[in-house]
């Protein structure tokens, strides 16, 4: 009784009847039967007691997704009995009755030729469909899938992956972690736990700054639920341990070169090299027609051999093979004898692998080429099309030709959005035979069209803002920008893991100009999603390259926006002492709005210590300036800031004024956001003047203006401030409930005082 290691789950129709879909346990019974296998045999194979099989095959009890496996490998069944559970309607009832996450992100794609791994995906399988078994309370599932590179592990965890789907209703993410990626940094737990809390809805402010509080906050999030995680190319036990969700409903699946024995409370999956039998029939699958007729076994073994029996390496010359309709078998052979291409891959530490790369490399046409070990030198993770022909200097329909002929080539892999990846051994091979000086020029060339296109997009995110003129290189790629706001967020989303790797790579090049102004035109994005952590390391690296660099004014600008970024995220202290550098900058310049844009921020700061004197004060220097300019977005943010200060200095006439005036140029120009936080504030002075009626009528248009621009914290404040001043106190604890309902989505640090607010009005209407 031997699992069909290829076979795909069947359709539901597959499992019943004509009359409607049989139950699992009629599916079960039928198939033992027709198989000639007693129930005592069937228990004995999947360990279950006889009586409790036969209870399952007469309806009297529940069959579970790990028994509908191991009874499909038993019987050699092919899924049937997996598809016949699931299409159950008390099953799909179960189902549709749990709390459901929406996973945003899907498996990568799997490979038509597989072979070989009979043990290794029978093992994995068994651990995936065993995922919703009862275990040690508060202790995750992990299988770790170890071996050396290119020896097949992310193409067996994928297939593994995507045979457990029904599983794990909940979905299945996909993360490569970059552990051994050659020029590219580890992705770190932090990193990649924010990634993954953004996959589950988490938005970006709600998410904390320790890896210790979003690891938490990851497990409340998995909590219930049926997800499985295919973590790939980690480093170390502990590069993965912070995203082991504590739910035994849930799974992780873990690639690595190393066997990761500290999680020794997993699965442990070792996966070589194929056997030479194996190795060859994978090479005669992806050749093709291209090796049709007999073949000298006896040399196609040898090349098997010369590939060290790796799934990757045999892949790229078997597509050598197929790509050239005069090559042979032989001539192949010879090839890879050539100790010269044999040693030049050897440089990478992975003998067999690199000498595919040699062979491959012979097939490719100078263009392509040319094309593969310039984009291997892109420092992000992945890349498309618009970067790969900025590198390479060509117009980007021929570039995508090129890419095209290499993802055939198995050189390089596309992505879901039209983008491409690297495999780290491609890469390495293509760095090595890259000449130094194409290389940096090419870098250059990338960094000027993301410095190019950050700038643009940023101005659509963030278009009142004041910038400093900022001159381009005149070598600036001529690519098409986002043209609306929306393209230019959907742009920088994208991007924006290149695009911080990007400042990285500058920074090692000398590149000091392309390293402060990307990140400079980076801080409108951050500051929308969010992403604290990587604001503070890209302008940290900027302010330093733009003191190289002499750029005074924009060492100054940097500075204000790390002291934002440290101001947003609570770092009080390091905020005021970046604005204070910014400050003796400008000063220094004679740059008066630089001096008054810092100025307004240290008031925020006075403001969050208590000093709302000074922070009055700091805010009518930085508006006189302001309004002497016409800079009409500064001088509203000022005028609130102002209203803020005279709220704590009690001066609600004043306030109310102020924020009137800043409402009015917020609305004119069309900033609803901006409004909404405005009116929240005018909710605020009249409900602690004694002034309900015109706080509630305040805060209803801010919760509208919130809720139409997408900020829940700003409708939450709303609401709650609506709940201070309303007279019918049902109407009061609605909105204290959807409060509090937002609250909790953000995990924001009013959540315990509004739940602690409702509860009290709850229990004195009881009394």
């Amino acid at each position: 009784m031997a699992e069909r290691s290829d076979a795909a789950v069947p359709t539901v129709e597959s499992a019943g009847n004509r009359s409607g879909p049989e139950t699992f346990g009629a599916v079960l019974r039928r198939k033992r039967l027709a198989a000639g296998v007693s129930l005592a045999q069937l228990a004995a194979e999947v360990h279950y007691s006889k009586g409790q099989l036969s209870k399952i095959e007469t309806g009297r009890a529940r069959g579970g997704p790990r028994l509908a496996h191991l009874c499909d490998v038993a019987l050699d069944t092919g899924g049937a009995l997996v598809a016949a559970l699931i299409a159950e309607p008390e099953w799909i009832g179960r189902q549709s009755r749990r709390p459901r996450l929406i996973v945003r992100a899907a498996l990568p794609p799997t490979v038509p030729d597989f072979v070989g791994r009979e043990d290794e995906l029978r093992q994995i399988l068994a651990f995936l469909f065993g995922a919703g078994d009862a275990g040690e309370p508060g202790l995750g599932r992990v299988c770790v899938v170890h071996g050396m590179p290119g020896v097949g592990k992310t193409t067996l965890a994928v297939r593994a992956a995507y045979r457990s789907v029904p599983a794990f209703p909940d979905g299945c993410v996909f993360l490569d972690l970059h552990g051994y990626t050659r020029g590219l940094a580890p992705v770190t737990p932090a990193s990649a736990l924010g990634r993954l809390l953004r996959l589950l809805d988490v938005p970006g402010e709600a998410i904390p700054s320790h890896v210790e509080d979003r690891a938490a906050l990851f497990r409340d999030r998995l909590s219930g639920q049926r997800v499985l995680l295919l973590l790939d190319n980690a480093i170390d036990s502990d590069h993965v341990r912070p995203m082991l969700p504590a739910d035994g409903g849930c799974a992780v699946l873990v690639t690595s070169r190393r066997r990761l024995a500290a999680l020794d409370h997993g699965e442990h999956v070792a996966v070589g090299p194929l056997t030479v039998a194996e190795g060859a029939a994978l090479f005669r699958s992806v050749a093709g027609r291209a090796l049709a007729g007999p073949a000298d076994g006896e040399v196609l073994d040898r090349v098997v051999r010369r590939c060290g029996q790796l799934p990757l390496a045999v892949r790229i010359a078997a597509a050598r093979l197929r790509q050239d309709p005069d090559a042979s078998i032989g001539h192949l052979n010879r090839l890879l004898a050539d100790d010269r291409t044999y040693l030049l891959e050897l440089d990478d530490g992975e003998r067999s692998a690199a000498a595919a790369f040699g062979t491959s490399f012979d097939s490719l046409s100078d263009g392509d080429r040319q094309t593969l070990t310039t984009i291997a030198g892109h420092p992000g993770p992945d890349f498309g099309t618009a970067s790969a022909a900025a590198m390479i200097g060509v117009e980007a329909r021929e570039v995508q030709r090129r890419l095209d002929r290499l993802v055939a080539g198995h050189l390089l892999t596309r992505r879901i959005g039209g983008r491409y990846a690297l495999h780290d051994l491609v890469r390495a091979y293509a760095l090595v035979v890259a000449a130094p000086a194409d290389r940096f020029g090419a870098l250059r060339r990338l960094l000027d069209h993301y410095v190019q296109t950050a700038l643009a997009a940023d101005a659509l995110i963030a278009p009142h803002r004041y910038r400093p003129q900022i001159a381009l290189d005149a070598g600036s790629p001529d690519l098409s920008c986002p043209a609306t706001r929306d393209q230019a967020i959907e742009w920088m989303a994208a991007e924006l893991d290149d695009l911080v790797a990007a400042v990285d790579a500058a920074v090692a090049a000398g590149a000091d100009r392309q390293v402060w102004q990307l990140a400079h035109a980076l801080r409108g994005y951050f500051f929308l999603v969010k992403d604290w952590d990587r604001w503070i390391e890209t302008h940290r690296l900027a302010i330093a390259a733009a003191r190289r660099d002499g750029a005074v004014a924009g060492e100054g600008h940097l500075l204000n926006g790390l002291g934002l970024a440290f101001f947003e995220r609570g770092d009080i202290d390091a905020a005021a002492e970046s604005y204070g550098h910014a400050r003796n900058l400008f000063t220094a310049l004679g740059d008066q709005f630089g001096t008054s844009t810092t100025l307004g921020n240290m008031a925020w700061v006075h403001d969050s210590r208590g000093d709302h004197s000074a922070a009055a004060q700091a805010h009518q220097l930085a508006l006189r300036f302001y309004e002497q300019t016409g800079a009409q977005h500064n001088a509203a943010i000022t005028l609130r800031g102002l209203a803020v200060a005279e709220i704590g200095l009690q001066a609600y006439g004043d306030a109310v004024a102020h924020l009137i005036t800043a409402r009015r140029t917020f609305a004119d120009l069309r900033l609803p956001l901006d409004e909404a936080m405005t009116l929240n504030c005018l909710g605020d002075v009249h409900r602690k003047a004694g002034e309900p009626a015109p706080a509630a009528h305040a805060y209803r248009h801010a919760a509208e203006l919130a809720r139409a621009s997408g900020s829940r914290y700003e409708e939450a404040r709303a609401r709650r401030g609506m709940a201070a001043v309303g007279d019918d106190k049902v109407a009061a604890r609605r909105e204290l409930a959807i409060a509090l309902e937002l609250y909790e989505e953000l995990t924001a640090p009013e959540t315990d005082d509004v739940r602690a607010e409702l509860a009290e009005s709850i229990l004195t209407d009881r009394l």
